[in-house]
């Protein structure tokens, strides 16, 4: 199992809900992996998620498993949060999704 570079995973849209953060995503399509959703890293000052990039052949671990979309190839996840900073963690970088309100 491997995690996703910032280039294969586009940010469509975060959007504070009732109970947390939906964050809807394009994975880069690919005909020999795909990402089927995320794993977490919970620390006492924030929530880290990572992208898992998975070999087609493959089943791998997730904390979170991709949800489809209506609109043909975004993916979304939702992840509960107590106002902590979300960052998505990259191979490459990290992005900060949310802030503290």
């Amino acid at each position: 199992m491997e995690y996703n570079n910032s280039n294969q995973i586009t940010m469509v849209s975060v959007e504070r809900i009732d109970k947390g953060l939906k964050i809807s995503y394009r994975p880069m399509l690919e005909t020999l992996y795909y990402c089927p959703g995320i794993k977490i890293n919970e620390t006492p000052q924030n929530i880290e998620i990572s992208f898992v990039r998975c070999d087609i052949k493959n089943t791998c671990p997730v904390t979170l498993k991709a949800n489809h979309a209506a609109e043909q190839g975004i993916d979304y996840i939702t992840i509960e949060n107590n106002n902590k900073p979300v960052f998505a963690k990259f191979k490459d970088s990290t992005l900060r999704l949310s802030a503290e309100n």
